[in-house]
């Protein structure tokens, strides 16, 4: 029998037409008539022409993830808010597991996430992800809460480039327990494929450390791409 979830599903996206095709598919076959929202920040690509092919709200934004994700939260209708990446897909269950996580008491979390075909250090990367730690959370977990929840918090700093999801789930675990889901996530690989293992990790370690030092967000973000474009 088909019903619609209380579920609105954001996914912020740029340049995303290598990836935006299959997951919205899956989330078709598996969302379970969820709302599905695309907030666009300016793509030069083909990414909204190929979202307009599946039934989804699509708006476009400036470019910034909060401030796309704070778009698409506005726009949702549901009760629960699920903010997702465009290269990742949750698991098959995950409407059911979003569900059982916050009829517990929980008040948002994340999934466990697993990464495709990457290098073989990467499968430490996805059991620790199993784990709640200070840096549970990050964006290609995932991330739920009840909408209420999330407009009491404020929502995404936008005034963030960087980390804003780290932010949030700060802010979210003051209010009460934040769980992280043992089914995985899928989230695609492609920044180790592009860029060394090690070194990707080593700027996300430094950055992250950065961020709970309290350095700007300019040294944060001009660190990270310094870092990251050194591989390039």
């Amino acid at each position: 029998m088909a019903y619609n979830t209380l579920i609105s599903i954001v996914i912020p996206v740029f340049n995303e037409e290598e990836y935006i095709a299959d997951c919205l598919r899956h989330l078709m076959a598996y969302g379970k008539g969820a709302e599905i929202i695309v907030v666009d920040g300016g793509s030069e690509d083909s990414t909204v022409a190929i979202a307009q092919e599946f039934p989804v709200k699509i708006f476009s934004s400036e470019k910034g993830r909060a401030v796309q994700l704070n778009l698409g939260a506005r726009k949702a209708t549901r009760d629960i808010l699920y903010f997702l990446h465009a290269d990742t897909h949750p698991p098959e269950t995950f409407v059911e597991d979003i569900y059982s996580s916050l009829l517990q008491g929980h008040v948002g979390g994340c999934f466990k996430v697993r990464y495709t075909d990457g290098p073989w250090l990467m499968t430490l990367n996805s059991y620790l992800s199993k784990f709640k730690m200070s840096w549970s959370g990050g964006g290609d977990q995932s991330l739920f809460m009840f909408a209420h929840t999330f407009e009491e918090l404020g929502g995404f700093d936008d005034t963030l480039q960087i980390m804003e999801d780290f932010d949030l789930v700060d802010r979210l675990q003051k209010m009460g327990t934040f769980d992280v889901v043992p089914n995985e996530i899928v989230a695609s690989s492609r920044k180790y494929h592009e860029n060394s293992y090690v070194k990707v990790q080593l700027a996300n370690v430094l950055v992250f450390q950065m961020y709970r030092l309290g350095y700007s967000q300019e040294m944060l973000k001009n660190t990270y791409h310094r870092m990251i474009d050194r591989l390039r």
